[in-house]
């Protein structure tokens, strides 16, 4: 029974942890990363599909990526999603309409802060996830101590376990976001 609790909490904590890795992959920090253009979406084929999935990404350079559709009749539509993406990319066709190469801005100092701003929110999202993920955990724990299958120091130490295990996550996601930081502020 304690072990089941246990397994759920690292199961969610490992999933919110995981979410924001994904997230803070995302964030533009000067450098040209495929993941940050793979995601964006563009309508073609009657629906919505991701660059990644229609195309071929390289990096061109450390502020560049070069996408080539494996149709080059989307490339206008790439083109698109690409200029009305947040990233604030410029584009260049190439080759005959065969191929784009995407450049990132240079980064400032204004958009080093911004982007600590999302670090920082994001951060704050995922330790609001942490905590209610615990609050349920907790909650279950105390049905359980309600219910007489577990007794008052078994709870004691469930939660107490239960909290051990949030501070270690919660340890974990301040690294990602220090981490994140210092690649933003070092380049």
């Amino acid at each position: 029974m304690a072990d089941e609790f246990v397994f759920e909490a690292k199961k969610a904590f490992d999933e919110i942890v995981n979410f924001l890795k994904e997230e803070v992959k995302k964030i533009h920090a000067g450098r040209a990363s495929i993941e940050l253009v793979g995601d964006i979406g563009i309508d073609v084929y009657g629906s919505r599909n991701r660059i990644s999935n229609v195309s071929s990404l390289s990096l061109g350079g450390p502020r560049e990526i070069i996408i080539e559709p494996w149709d080059k009749s989307i490339i206008k539509e790439i083109e698109k999603g690409i200029l009305k993406s947040p990233l604030g990319l410029t584009v260049h066709i190439e080759d005959k309409d065969s191929r784009i190469r995407a450049s990132f801005p240079a980064v400032t100092q204004e958009s080093r802060r911004d982007i600590i701003k999302i670090l920082h929110q994001k951060k704050e999202q995922a330790r609001v996830a942490l905590r209610h993920n615990r609050e349920k955990i907790m909650k279950k724990i105390d049905e359980q101590f309600r219910a007489k299958t577990i007794g008052e120091d078994k709870r004691f130490q469930l939660k107490k376990d239960i909290q051990k295990i949030v501070d270690e996550y919660t340890i974990a996601i301040d690294e990602i976001i220090k981490r994140k930081e210092a690649e933003v502020l070092n380049i």
